[in-house]
Formats: structure tokens, sequence, C-alpha cells
């Protein structure tokens, strides 16, 4: 039950990443973005100095779609997973879960 348990936990963390991926992190890519432009557009709009949006654009430079942040949290959530896996496959955890024969 605990090998079933340890591979479903696996199986849900790599789909959860993968929606983070392939769904939520372009919708919020995008948003960032829009929010970028209004934020660039507005500092031009009144009149600012040249050197006014580059807070915006230093920002602008910092940020990234975040797939970096998603697979480090599968690597991270997946090590108890797998090392219970590892674990419970050995030969001496096999042999500790099969009923003891009466004597």
């Amino acid at each position: 039950m605990a090998i079933w348990l340890a591979a479903i936990t696996i199986v849900v963390v790599v789909l959860s990443t993968a929606t983070n991926i392939l769904v939520v992190q372009p919708v919020n890519l995008e948003m960032t973005n829009k929010m970028f432009e209004k934020m660039d557009a507005s500092a031009k709009a009144q009149g600012a100095p040249p050197n006014a949006g580059a807070s915006i654009k230093s920002a602008d430079d910092g940020r990234d779609n975040g797939d970096d942040l998603a697979v480090t949290m599968l690597v991270f959530l997946s090590i108890y997973p797998v090392t219970t896996l590892i674990l419970l496959n050995t030969a001496g955890a096999r042999a500790a879960c099969l009923p003891k024969k009466n004597q």
C-alpha cells in the first residue's frame, strides 16, 4: 500500500508541475507583460524624465516565466516518495511485509 501511495504521490507532483508549466505560467506571463506595458505607457504619458523608466526596465529584466521554480518544486517534492519507493522495494522490506508462517 505504501508503494502505491508513493507512486501516486509522484504522479500527482509531476501532473501538478506540468499543469503549472503548461497552463498557469503562460497566463501569468501574459498578465505580467500587460502590467509592464501599462506601467511603461503610464510613465511615458506623464512626461516622466528619461531615467524614470529605469526601475521598470530593471524589474522587467529580472522576471522570468517561472519554469525554474516549477522544476525545483518537482525535484524537492519528489524526494520523499522516491526514497520511499526505493526503500520499500528492497528485499528486506518486502520480506518484512510478507505474512509470517505459523510454525
